[in-house]
């Protein structure tokens, strides 16, 4: 919390929030395809206000390759990128 009372949200609670939302998403996603959006683009105050939604979206894809989660053949996880975050992700060259 700073002088303000805003939240702000270090990046260890942000990848320990990522391991958990896989965790709790392969317990109930019940073989379908879930979609998400890029958590940290909206109003979430990030450990650093110069992160850029190409770190955060290769965090989450890190955090969904290490995770647990085992998914059904024929589900996915789906990452909508909306807004700004359309022109200012790279796709070319992320691995899945």
């Amino acid at each position: 919390m700073d002088s303000s009372n805003r939240a702000y949200l270090g990046m260890k609670d942000y990848v320990n929030f990522l391991m958990n939302f896989w965790d709790e998403i392969d317990k109930v996603y019940d073989g379908h395809t879930v979609a998400v959006s890029l958590f940290g683009t909206g109003i979430a105050r990030l450990w650093d206000n110069s992160v850029t939604h190409q770190e955060l979206l290769e965090l989450v894809l890190w955090s969904l390759k290490n995770s647990r989660i085992q998914l059904a053949y024929g589900a996915g996880i789906k990452i909508i990128l909306y807004g700004e975050a359309v022109e200012k992700v790279r796709l070319y060259g992320l691995e899945p």
